[in-house]
């Protein structure tokens, strides 16, 4: 808005159209500057190198809670990564233990 002419343009499509046709008469910049806005609001939760990630799971049929779970253990610095680091490395003194166990005499 701070560009009057851009400003101008855009009263006149509102006033126009109306508000529930903006959408339709707004051009492409707003149009990607608004889906980018809803887009980083709704994912605000999620680091944007994960966003593919989110939406091959989310296609998958995967619901919100088990999307974020995985992601979360996915970013360094969380408890959830923690958490599974501890795991992984119970699971792997395990595996060396049953291994020398059953290498044994």
């Amino acid at each position: 808005m701070a560009d009057p002419v851009k400003a101008a343009a855009k009263r006149e499509v509102g006033q126009r159209t109306g508000r529930h046709n903006f959408w339709r008469e707004a051009d492409e910049a707003s149009k990607v500057a608004a889906r980018d806005a809803i887009r980083r609001a709704r994912l605000s939760w999620c680091p944007e190198q994960y966003w593919d990630l989110n939406a091959k799971m989310k296609v998958g049929g995967m619901l919100l809670a088990e999307r974020k779970a995985i992601i979360l253990a996915e970013i360094a610095g969380t408890p959830e990564n923690a958490h599974r680091a501890v795991l992984n490395h119970q699971d792997a003194q395990r595996i060396r233990h049953e291994r020398d166990v059953a290498q044994s005499y």
